[in-house]
């Protein structure tokens, strides 16, 4: 792959250019669905915004057949709710993470199971109103099981992503995987994780300017014992060199990062971790682009200020990180944390959801072009079926309106399987 390749993912990250902050008052959230079941339930996975400012996404439970949906918000202040997809678990089940589109206007999604075996798909929705359903994979085990999160998709429409179960060789701990050629139907498996290399990817994957990809595992198992998950690099000609970027040892560092990282315009990388730290609540964290190798913790969460992190970040135009964290305080937070001037990074929770709100914020967030924020709650709101909110007033910093018009940054994996690594890897 070039560097000519542009790369769109739920993972994607913002150049940063000149930014055009909005002034706007204190931040304001406001629940725009509520799903009752019947329309959806328990989203897991981040938004993603068309050009007309149209938000697309998923549901891991309920719709027709009580195995997820997709589902669009369109019109003014996002009023009117279609669902465009029940899964009825021959087509796949249970989406967990959000959806990617191609330059074609199409959108790609996977999910967790359902399909032939039982053990997933990845499929594409067409047409004007992205009524055609397509299942263009359905995982077989041999070649990868449980895909978790948002798909990447290259200039040339090759689709990248990661199945956090199974895959070629024993033990079979999770793929990554391309989908490629006409109809998407040549699978790839770039990756075959098996311990020692890495275990259990939850995440997408993230790209830089020259086309390397980047993710994480949450977990990892060297002759010493357990770990908390590497960062992992995959470059050269068809994305066949692996390299450990990062491998989480430190006993107070990062722990099991479950989200996709985000790259800035000098190729540092950032992420979050749902574990680890000082107070084993989570962190944000950065990989450096000079220094790789050295993992610095900007934010270790400590229950106050909110704990378990499991959503990618977004970059604004100033350089500002927003982000969530799944629980803590209430239900989950959206904080920011500024890295601008010479001091320390600045911390600030922008909104605290409680159960009427949401509950479990397990996606990361999206940003329109006036720098209003989206995300989704897995649980509560009015029908204890899970919420998607807006934030307006964030500061969040937008490009000028010929620029950019949508920023958008992808979403999750698994809760039921983080809960399970935890005791597995910190306990």
């Amino acid at each position: 792959m070039n560097s000519t390749h542009v790369l769109r993912s739920l993972a994607v990250t913002v150049v940063c250019i000149a930014a055009a902050t909005v002034a706007r008052a204190d931040p304001t959230l406001t629940t725009l669905v509520s799903f009752n079941g019947a329309d959806g339930a328990g989203p897991l996975g981040s938004l993603v915004a068309d050009g007309n400012g149209n938000l697309y996404g998923t549901t891991r439970n309920g719709g027709a057949y009580g195995y997820g949906t997709v589902f669009e918000l369109s019109g003014p202040a996002h009023q009117t709710q279609t669902t465009l997809v029940s899964f009825n678990k021959s087509n796949g089940a249970n989406p967990a993470g959000g959806l990617t589109f191609d330059s074609a206007g199409n959108l790609f999604g996977s999910t967790s199971g359902g399909g032939d075996y039982n053990l997933g798909t990845v499929f594409e929705l067409s047409g004007p109103s992205h009524e055609t359903l397509s299942t263009l994979k359905s995982f077989s085990g041999y070649d990868g099981a449980s895909p978790n999160d948002g798909l990447l998709i290259d200039s040339n429409g090759n689709v990248y992503g990661t199945t956090e179960d199974r895959g070629p060789g024993n033990p079979g701990n999770g793929t990554v995987f391309e989908l490629s050629g006409p109809g998407h139907q040549t699978l790839t498996t770039l990756v075959a994780f098996n311990q020692s290399n890495g275990a259990a990817p939850l995440a997408g994957l993230t790209a830089d300017a020259a086309g390397n990809l980047y993710g994480t595992t949450s977990a990892f198992i060297p002759p010493s014992g357990a770990s908390g998950g590497i960062v992992f690099e995959l470059s050269g000609a068809n994305h066949q060199t692996f390299r450990v970027a990062a491998n989480f040892t430190n006993a107070v560092g990062p722990r099991s990062p479950a989200a996709a990282l985000t790259i800035d315009s000098h190729g540092n990388l950032y992420g979050t971790s749902q574990f680890g730290g000082n107070f084993v609540d989570g962190t944000v964290f950065e990989l450096a682009a000079n220094n790789p190798q050295t993992v610095t913790v900007l934010k270790n969460f400590d229950g106050f200020n909110g704990n378990d992190p499991v959503g990618s970040l977004l970059i604004d135009t100033a350089g500002n990180l927003f982000g969530t964290t799944s629980t803590g305080v209430d239900d989950g937070t959206v904080f920011k944390i500024s890295l601008s001037g010479d001091g320390p990074p600045t911390f600030t929770n922008l909104a605290i959801v409680n159960g009427p709100d949401g509950n479990y914020i397990g996606s990361g967030l999206t940003a329109d072009a006036y720098g209003n924020l989206y995300g989704t709650t897995m649980g509560g709101g009015a029908n204890s079926e899970g919420t998607i909110f807006e934030i307006t007033g964030a500061g969040f910093a937008v490009p000028e309106p010929s620029i950019l018009p949508l920023l958008t940054v992808g979403g999750l994996g698994l809760l039921f399987r983080r809960r399970r690594l935890k005791g597995q890897v910190i306990g």
